[in-house]
């Protein structure tokens, strides 16, 4: 049973600020600093904006206390200096808008036509694809033909002519994968086209660069911002 002397000696050490055992000081008490609630960033949607933002000096008078770091090909931030809390304020952020191509997923020859035509920028080698593709049904599907690298097919040439076309492989292509604001990287894709389970031909494009892309995406819009903001330090 606990003694009033006991209670008292708990409580005791408790409330002492430090505590002495076997030699060595603890404390059972923490100082921590009141930390100011920070206001949340502001969203933009295009670069353009962000740096009419920025060159605006709306929140920030001084540039040379913000700095503007490319965190990926799709998203922007405009961050302070670290406080003497070690942390920092992100007053504007850019987030990408927009849905990218199904890459790595097969899908129905119609829907792959519409997203090559309004997700891929125009190239030549864009109409080339869309050309051979418009001209493939499932029943010209030949899989008989293929070494996994060239796979042959069937197209029609006019009305009465039948001729055997290579689909090419490796495809060059620029997607709609960043900003519109820059140039989007062109990078290479690994083309296949199989019988469907319905009517119609599966399409389907495979990346083959292993994301190199993305390192081309973030100097593109480094490159974009710092030709269009001043005074303010860029870091991709």
């Amino acid at each position: 049973m606990l003694t009033k002397d006991t209670l008292d000696r708990i409580i005791e050490l408790g409330q002492a600020p430090e505590i002495e055992v076997h030699g060595k000081t603890y404390t059972s008490r923490s100082l921590n600093v009141v930390r100011e609630p920070l206001p949340s960033a502001l969203v933009f949607h295009s670069l353009a904006g962000f740096a009419d933002y920025v060159e605006s000096g709306f929140d920030v008078a001084e540039k040379g206390s913000v700095a503007i770091q490319v965190l990926d090909e799709s998203k922007v931030g405009l961050l302070g200096k670290l406080r003497e809390t070690r942390d920092r304020e992100v007053l504007a952020i850019v987030e990408l808008l927009g849905d990218e191509f199904p890459f790595g997923v097969w899908g129905q020859h119609e829907e792959t036509m519409i997203a090559l035509q309004t997700r891929i920028v125009p190239t030549d080698n864009r109409a080339a694809l869309l050309k051979i593709l418009g001209s493939v049904t499932a029943e010209e599907v030949a899989t008989k033909d293929d070494d996994g690298i060239t796979q042959r097919v069937t197209a029609k040439a006019g009305v009465a002519l039948v001729e055997k076309v290579d689909l090419p492989n490796p495809v060059l292509l620029r997607p709609y994968r960043t900003f519109r604001e820059v140039d989007q990287p062109e990078s290479p894709f690994v083309l296949r086209v199989r019988r469907g389970r319905g009517s119609g031909p599966e399409i389907a494009l495979f990346e083959s660069d292993g994301g190199a892309w993305r390192i081309d995406a973030i100097s593109n819009v480094a490159e974009y911002l710092r030709d269009h903001t001043t005074g303010v330090p860029v870091f991709a």
